[in-house]
């Protein structure tokens, strides 16, 4: 197989152009010396214990060796592992000064590989690099996206939204084969692995949804079954490459004491303001105090303008009964609205009929998360638009100014950020906050009503050991 330098070179200035938009996006988290006032707090903590792991000699890492003096406890057993093991690997032997640093480099890599696998999928199904180029823009600066990596600084869910376009291209080119094809299923193997152990809750309704639309597929045309069969072999292998992960949050899940914030859905769980959802512009149309329903100042949830435009649009066109002359969309267009319309459902959640559904669905703990399904789903669907309208004939120009439209409609999801503490701080104590009493194993289950106990360290310390392990003192 001969590959052209001047595709080379394109998709170089391809992987640059994200690059630049990632930084840019990171900006506001610039500085290596101060930590912003997020979460970001507790995961950079997470990067410097998983790094002590390593030390300890732990792969894969299981114990935070800090927490209970020093003694640890199996966090990263419950816990993302994955994505905590590159920073803390970055940290140990690249970066060794700065584990907010490495923090950045794992964010900003899983970007990069979300928004280069968007801009494969789309340009294999559309056959155009401008709505290619203009789709990944619009993922990347989708405000829920834009959220979860600034606002709440959740790292997990950051990264795992980056590795989803990774799993949905490597399950799509496999399930659309008509032969076997070996990278392709390892492809989908390892994604569907990184994503399970990186935050079990996109793992579990990317999983849900991206099944369902394969399945819908299939439907539509039961020759693509041998196909199917196949994308779940390749997903099952990952569920056996993450069993050491996987297999104790099952077996062990009654025991830990975020099991009962599950349980207790409160009204905050399942509502998320549809005004919210369907806003242009970042100001919080809710008044307060429903604005800090959840307890963080000045954050909520929008769907996103492109993403609107592109879904809205399509079903115009459709009411208009216009002819879908492209086979690819014709295919996949009526699948992708059904899941858009059901996940959108499911996040604002007008009837709270969480309490009805297994427990497994329960562990979103709040609705908005479902938003991450929306926003890829609407992306596709925004593809679809844009290369629909303009038969796909968009060339540079056209692209130059869709993207400095969409990002201006993303940008105003990018906060000032705030600080207060340092880097060193950090270091000389890596305090995983509130997040430290969640997967502490319990002795024993209590009911949801009940005061928790956990067996303090004192009963056990006499009759635990560490021969050969490095016990770090803070």
């Amino acid at each position: 197989m001969i590959i052209k330098k001047s595709t080379i070179k394109n998709n170089f200035l391809i992987l640059l152009f994200f690059l630049t938009l990632i930084i840019s996006i990171l900006s506001p988290i610039a500085s290596n010396s101060f930590l912003p006032k997020t979460e970001l707090i507790l995961h950079t903590s997470g990067v410097i214990q998983a790094k002590m792991a390593l030390d300890q000699g732990q792969f894969p890492i299981r114990t935070v060796p800090a927490e209970d003096l020093n003694w640890g406890n199996a966090w990263f057993q419950f816990y993302s592992p994955i994505p905590f093991t590159l920073g803390g690997a970055i940290y140990k032997w690249i970066f060794v000064k700065n584990p907010f640093f490495a923090l950045k480099i794992v964010l900003a890599l899983s970007m990069l590989f979300g928004a280069a696998y968007f801009y494969g999928l789309v340009r294999w199904l559309l056959d155009s690099e401008v709505v290619a180029l203009l789709t990944s823009t619009v993922y990347l600066f989708s405000p829920y996206y834009l959220v979860n990596i600034l606002a709440r600084g959740d790292f997990t869910e950051a990264v795992a939204q980056g590795i989803i376009p990774v799993a949905l291209y490597y399950s799509l080119r496999l399930y659309s084969s008509t032969s076997f094809h070996l990278r392709y299923f390892i492809g989908a193997t390892i994604a569907w692995f990184m994503l399970a152990g990186t935050h079990i809750v996109t793992f579990i309704y990317s999983s849900l949804f991206i099944a369902l639309f394969l399945i819908l597929l299939t439907l539509k045309n039961r020759l693509h079954l041998k196909q199917l069969i196949i994308v779940g072999l390749s997903y099952f292998y990952a569920i056996l490459l993450g069993l050491y992960y996987l297999a104790p949050i099952v077996l062990f899940q009654k025991y830990l004491p975020i099991t009962y914030s599950f349980d207790n859905f409160s009204i905050s769980s399942w509502l998320t303001s549809l005004p919210a959802l369907l806003s242009f512009k970042a100001l919080s149309p809710m008044p307060l105090p429903g604005n800090n329903l959840l307890g963080l100042p000045n954050l909520y949830f929008s769907v996103g303008l492109p993403i609107l435009l592109g879904v809205g649009g399509i079903v115009y066109i459709l009411y208009q009964g216009v002819k879908i002359n492209n086979k690819n969309i014709t295919m996949i267009i009526f699948p992708l609205l059904l899941l858009f319309f059901l996940a959108f459902f499911i996040t604002w959640s007008p009837i709270n009929f969480w309490i009805y559904l297994p427990k497994i669905l329960r562990s979103a703990q709040f609705s908005y998360r479902l938003l991450t399904q929306v926003t890829w789903i609407g992306c596709l669907l925004f593809a679809i638009f844009i290369s629909w309208t303009f038969h796909n004939k968009l060339d540079m120009r056209h692209g130059l100014l869709g993207l400095i439209l969409i990002i201006l409609c993303g940008s105003t999801w990018i906060p000032t950020q705030f600080s207060e503490k340092t880097v060193k701080e950090s270091i000389a104590n890596p305090d995983l906050g509130y997040g430290k009493y969640s997967y502490l194993t319990m002795p024993q289950a209590v009911g949801a009503h009940e005061k928790q106990f956990i067996l303090p360290l004192s009963n056990t310390i006499d009759n635990c050991s560490r021969n050969g392990k490095k016990r770090y003192v803070i």
